[in-house]
């Protein structure tokens, strides 16, 4: 018996896992890089578990491969991120999507930028990232502007017109999608989307109603609506969204609506409103942080690069002392926060075909009253393509919402305002640039491929 045979297991090679296809929504990761992310792809083709199945080919930057957040070599992923190889197998795989190998948790791919590689954290066949990406492209189609509202903390659903029936039609779908019935309580589970957008939705449709806990928007329901004269009389289960409380909400927001039309009190008292954000409640979990810390990045390059229109209304949800959203602006008025762009040449293309698709992005208007823009490529693709910027312009002091904090936190500081959030992108830069241009410029930014 040997010195060590008392020790079961102490030198036996653990028996390895074998690799797993990489479907959407497998978690990536890059050392150099201050977020994990995930693989997008698009959702026909090859599946495993009903999600689609990647291959050596979905390796274009901001599109298959979205943003790591910060980059240790200096500046934002979204603006370096590139790739000078496809996907490598270590071993050849038999199985191919037209024509070409599927990827798995052993393939391999590396950043020309930083020269890291990517690590690939889990396959994605759990299906939970993928689940928030599909609820949020849903949304956006089926549902224009709606998220954009909820994820907005001033984001009003009856201040934009026909919005609240919008939510209404929202929560009625997925109820049916459930089974016809929701659970209140239901909303409030660990990794539920669809429920945080329920209930912000719910929050905002009802304007005595708190979400804070199930009992709170359990009582709100009920005194909401034994407050209207024209359902007060009919019992209803708050505990349960059904097609009863359905109903009964679109006569309780009918007159909601019509009060704040015609009192200026209840405008103004609803144009000042604080909600809470979406993105801001779940935003420190991370299978929801990384769709909504990026979907003000990686989405919008994914619909302009394939060229998708977007569903998404130009409403102005901006909050107090906001200009708007959606603004048409000339790019040329427009000022760069960043010395170089990366990714430029699919959406220029695009935008010489379509025209601007997409979101609007983020401007700011600086204490010397010009614009600087916080979203660079996209306004440079502009410039090439002679067509102007859908912009949301925000205010020097406007504060900047706590989903947006972690994309614009940098060694130098942490932005609470729209304003600081440029000056840090401006720091970030080399020395000639922040030194020349404090407040941006106006000159075009170098195009890297």
């Amino acid at each position: 018996m040997g010195w060590f045979s008392w020790i079961p297991g102490l030198f036996e090679k653990k028996e390895e896992k074998p690799p797993e296809a990489l479907v959407l929504g497998a978690i990536l990761r890059c050392p150099y890089g201050s977020h994990d992310s995930y693989l997008y792809l698009d959702t026909s083709g090859t599946t495993v578990n009903n999600l689609p199945k990647a291959s050596v080919e979905d390796y274009k930057a901001l599109y298959n491969i979205q943003p790591f957040g910060y980059c240790m070599e200096g500046g934002f992923c979204e603006d370096s991120m590139s790739f000078d190889k496809k996907w490598e197998n270590p071993e050849p795989q038999r199985e191919k999507i037209n024509g070409k190998e599927i990827i798995t948790t052993k393939s391999l791919l590396s950043c020309r930028t930083c020269g890291m590689e990517f690590k690939i954290i889990n396959s994605g066949q759990d299906g939970i990232v993928a689940e928030h990406i599909l609820l949020k492209e849903d949304m956006d189609k089926n549902y224009p502007g709606l998220r954009i509202l909820l994820d907005n903390p001033n984001g009003s659903l009856y201040l934009n017109d026909g919005m609240y029936n919008t939510a209404i039609k929202f929560i009625e779908d997925r109820m049916i999608l459930n089974g016809g019935k929701i659970t209140i309580s239901t909303l409030f589970n660990k990794n539920n989307l669809e429920g945080a957008y329920i209930k912000g939705a719910l929050g905002r449709l009802m304007m005595q109603c708190d979400t804070g806990s199930s009992e709170t928007l359990s009582n709100g329901i009920q005194n909401t609506f034994s407050n209207n004269d024209k359902v007060g009389n009919n019992e209803i289960n708050s505990l349960v969204i059904n097609k009863e409380m359905i109903n009964q909400l679109r006569i309780v927001c009918k007159d909601v609506d019509k009060e704040i039309a015609t009192d200026p009190v209840k405008r103004w008292q609803e144009k000042n409103k604080l909600f809470l954000s979406v993105a801001a409640e779940v935003v420190s979990n991370f299978t929801y942080g990384v769709i909504i810390y990026y979907s003000s990045i990686g989405n919008v390059n994914n619909k302009q690069n394939t060229g998708e229109k977007s569903a998404v209304e130009k409403k102005n949800t901006g909050g107090s002392g906001t200009e708007g959203a959606g603004k048409s602006i000339n790019p040329n008025e427009i000022r760069f926060s960043q010395s170089s762009v990366n990714g430029a040449d699919d959406i220029i293309t695009s935008m010489k075909k379509d025209g601007w698709v997409g979101d609007p992005i983020d401007v700011v208007k600086m204490p010397d009253g010009s614009y600087t823009t916080i979203d660079n490529t996209r306004v440079a693709a502009a410039r090439e393509a002679g067509i102007n910027v859908q912009a949301n312009v925000h205010n020097y002091n406007d504060p900047l919402p706590s989903n947006f904090v972690n994309r614009f936190t940098t060694p130098k500081g942490v932005p609470s305002t729209w304003g600081e959030a440029t000056n840090l992108r401006i720091l970030k830069q080399n020395s000639a640039f922040r030194g020349n241009y404090p407040s941006g410029s106006f000159d075009m930014p170098k195009m890297k491929n």
